[in-house]
């Protein structure tokens, strides 16, 4: 700002003393005034250069000028804080100029005029053509994270409706002495049904039979000679008046839990509990195994997160190396 104020004085010094030397430093000030983005500077910068060049230049000069204040008067029309100050300065400056080219205004106008015509149809051009490229990257991501969400959801029912399963019926198996082969087969059918049907947002909960007798199942079918699993609580009642969507996701996340005990705990004895108090049920999940030093949840204990979020519930756990691991969920039944 300071050079461009100097380039002005000298500008004004030197019109009566070396109108060329006045002419190079207005073009100066008219440089500078683009790189500091200062529209006010640019517009006295070009006065200067129409009072001094010659009249082919001034024509051009006198072009750029018309063109930049009316482009600032717009940009100030169009601004809910206008400055009135500079308004007038510019409205001022441009009628004086004006009233000194008098002669000149009918074949400026007309130029100015198809010049206008033409710069706001390329404008328009240009506008469209990016637009038009915004819109089509908009849709390319979206499509992408459409694809990616799909994907997620696939892998998710995956691990939990075919993995998590086919680990239960592998504890049955490894658990049970002599397993009745119909039984196992009818398990492998469910399985088989289930991983055919991925596509189906349908839960895969047995509707024939009761929730709290599938689930004591399923809690069991974890029991070994080696790991003893208890359950307080839970009766048919308890489920009573709550959704099938919530019994599902409760379903899911402690069959989770029951896996990650199986797998990564090593531990001998497992108590889950089921509470009813304030149209909320609480269940308290605690195994006496090796526990995990930091929570850091790769995939199937992080979505007990997402499950329990998905009911409008909340979870917390609590565990240490070598001190077991306690789980607590809680959700509204209506």
């Amino acid at each position: 700002m300071g050079l461009n104020a100097s380039y002005a004085h000298l500008a004004d010094y030197y019109i009566s003393k070396n109108p060329g030397l006045a002419i190079d430093y207005a073009k100066k000030m008219y440089r500078v005034a683009i790189q500091i983005s200062s529209p006010v500077d640019r517009l006295q910068a070009l006065q200067k250069l129409i009072k001094l060049s010659s009249p082919i230049a001034t024509k051009q000069y006198f072009e750029t000028y018309q063109e930049l204040a009316d482009s600032l008067q717009t940009a100030r029309n169009a601004a809910k804080n206008q400055f009135a100050l500079i308004r007038y300065e510019t409205e001022k400056n441009k009628a004086d100029f004006l009233k000194a080219k008098a002669e000149n205004i009918q074949k400026q106008k007309d130029i100015l005029l198809r010049n206008i015509g033409i710069g706001t149809l390329v404008l328009f051009l240009i506008l469209g053509y990016f637009l038009y490229q915004r819109r089509q990257k908009n849709l390319r991501q979206e499509k992408e994270i459409e694809v990616k969400k799909t994907e997620l959801k696939y892998v998710k029912k995956i691990h939990d409706r075919v993995a998590n399963r086919v680990y239960q019926v592998m504890s049955e198996v490894e658990n049970t002495p002599e397993i009745d082969k119909s039984d196992l087969a009818d398990k492998l059918d469910v399985i088989y049904k289930i991983s055919r049907d991925l596509s189906y947002d349908s839960k895969d909960i047995n509707n024939e039979e009761s929730f709290s007798i599938e689930l004591s199942k399923m809690l069991y079918s974890y029991a070994s000679a080696k790991t003893n699993i208890e359950i307080e609580g839970g009766g048919e009642k308890l489920w009573e008046h709550v959704r099938v969507e919530a019994k599902a996701e409760v379903f899911y996340i402690l069959q989770e839990l029951m896996t990650n005990m199986k797998k990564h705990s090593g531990a001998d004895s497992v108590t889950i509990n089921f509470k009813y108090e304030n149209n909320r049920i609480t269940v308290l999940y605690l195994d006496n195994g090796k526990g995990m030093e930091l929570l850091t949840p790769k995939n199937g204990l992080r979505n007990t997160e997402t499950r329990i979020e998905s009911i409008s519930g909340r979870i917390t756990f609590d565990t240490k190396l070598n001190s077991g691991l306690k789980v607590e969920f809680s959700f509204p039944t209506l």
